[in-house]
């Protein structure tokens, strides 16, 4: 047996991995939502920011209200809600000054 097949029958033993909570995988998805809405008001595509800041703070609510969510993780995603309804405020104004109104959101 060479070592080249050896290796092909080895079994790799590996530590069990605990599944990502809920609370955490919303957070993260609502980071992916800040980002795309960045991205949209860099495109100067306000409503679709809009949008996507609006989905992540809802995303950042539904994470909080959980039941298995720790006292940390609800203070990260209150101080996230605080972020995207500051971001959120700055590109409406930043839409109103170009002439392109769009309907705000308060999301905190």
């Amino acid at each position: 047996m060479t070592a080249s097949s050896s290796l092909r029958h080895s079994k790799t033993v590996s530590a069990p991995v605990e599944p990502t909570p809920l609370f955490v995988s919303f957070l993260e998805q609502a980071e992916v939502c800040r980002e795309q809405a960045r991205d949209a008001a860099r495109l100067k595509r306000y409503r679709a920011a809009l949008g996507l800041f609006s989905t992540a703070a809802a995303l950042c609510k539904h994470a909080r209200s959980m039941d298995s969510c720790d006292e940390c993780t609800r203070e990260l995603a209150r101080e996230r809600l605080e972020q995207i309804d500051m971001e959120a405020a700055t590109y409406v104004e930043l839409a109103r000054a170009m002439e392109r109104p769009v309907s705000s959101i308060k999301v905190a």
